[in-house]
């Protein structure tokens, strides 16, 4: 697919369909190529019919523009008249009409060509060494990041299942659900080493079954306790309060 093409793709399909995902703040597509009209004035035919540059600008800025006609009376009701000139067509504009000087009209296309071009790139974008389009997706806060992530994967599925043969959504390049995941990972791999290692230490420091098994209970039991109170009052947890947490075993320890 066309830089072009894919750049439409991503600003007319991919956007608008993660956009109706609750949670989405935005989704900006970077990189590709933005589709404009590009009107190239031939010098000697507008010389020719008489056309200047001037007028060949104005028409153009009025083309394709909504317009309002007031509103006309019928039965008692006012109707609103609106003239709607917006299109995309490339042969509407061909067809732009411009005044001649001496009498008479002109189409656009007898004075200069008319197709489409590439906007001008502000930057660019790239995956594995080569030309992309990349889709930078935003949420609002207080959303759960990890669930947001489950759902706008489903939709890249559905998207995949109904985008062109030649344009496919890749994995994502940056994933914050990663690092949410890895740090409870974490949190959860130090817990479990530090019971393991204050079963050890206190058992062969005091050779007691007892004493072992309450340091161990009070663990759980705290991060627990934890937990309910960070529910009851609207808390989330951090990075500074998962930090927290590691270092409070210590202290849970000696209390115990």
């Amino acid at each position: 697919a066309s830089p072009m093409a894919v750049r439409e793709a991503a600003d007319f399909i991919i956007r608008p369909r993660l956009l109706a995902i609750p949670g989405i703040a935005q989704v900006i597509p970077m990189g590709g190529e933005v589709r404009q009209f590009r009107i190239s004035p031939d010098p000697a035919a507008m010389r020719a019919y008489g056309i200047s540059l001037d007028a060949l600008e104005k028409a153009v800025a009025q083309f394709g523009t909504n317009s309002g006609g007031g509103f006309a009376d019928h039965g008692g009701r006012e109707f609103l008249i609106r003239n709607i000139g917006r299109t995309l067509s490339l042969d509407d504009l061909k067809g732009l009409v411009l005044p001649r000087p001496a009498g008479g009209t002109v189409f656009l296309q007898q004075v200069a060509q008319v197709d489409y071009a590439a906007r001008m790139k502000r930057g660019d974008a790239g995956y594995m060494g080569r030309p992309a389009v990349i889709v930078s997706v935003e949420k609002q806060p207080e959303v759960d990041t990890i669930a947001l992530t489950r759902a706008v994967e489903d939709a890249v599925n559905d998207l995949n299942r109904t985008l062109p043969d030649s344009i496919r959504i890749s994995p994502p390049v940056f994933r914050q659900a990663d690092f949410i995941a890895a740090s409870i990972g974490n949190v959860e791999k130090v817990l479990l080493e530090a019971m393991a290692v204050v079963a050890v230490v206190l058992f062969l420091f005091l050779v007691n079954w007892r004493t072992t098994f309450i340091s161990l209970t009070a663990i759980p039991v705290s991060i627990l306790a934890t937990a309910i109170v960070f529910h009851a009052f609207g808390l989330s947890i951090n990075t500074m309060t998962l930090g927290g947490l590691a270092i409070a075993i210590g202290e849970l320890v000696d209390d115990a």
